[in-house]
């Protein structure tokens, strides 16, 4: 089974064979998004395993710079809580979640730049934001 993300070059991969590269262009998205808003890519939900993940893609000047990732359904469940989402997210890549009684936001540099986990303290949602830095 492919990861889900590639921590070297922060591909993300979904179980329907949507692959999304850092710095891409958006014409590789074509027919697959649900919304497109200026800079924004709003994709269908895309199956994991344990799960669905909705991502926002972020574009800009041309290339993809960042993916947000939403949980939204973990383990059969359309509306999970706060918990169950960040586990979800945490487990799918692959990190261990340095607080999970508090639910602080967690901030993870990679080759190809960096994950942040963090999680609504109102409303419960988790999320996670996967940004490419351009190459030098």
């Amino acid at each position: 089974m492919t990861p889900l993300l590639d921590t070297d070059t922060g591909t993300l991969t979904f179980s329907n064979g949507l692959r999304l590269e850092a710095l891409m262009a958006p014409a590789a998205l074509s027919g697959r998004y649900a919304t497109l808003r200026d800079r924004e890519v709003f994709l269908e939900p895309c199956p994991v395993t344990g799960g669905t993940l909705a991502p926002v893609c972020l574009f800009q000047e041309g290339a993809l710079v960042g993916v947000t990732l939403f949980a939204s359904a973990v383990g059969g469940r359309e509306r999970p809580g706060a918990d169950r989402q960040r586990a979800f997210l945490m487990r799918r890549l692959h990190l261990k979640d340095p607080c999970p009684d508090t639910m602080g936001s967690v901030c993870v540099r990679c080759p190809f730049g960096e994950v942040l986990i963090s999680t609504d303290p109102y409303t419960g949602q988790s999320a996670a934001l996967i940004s490419y830095m351009p190459e030098d």
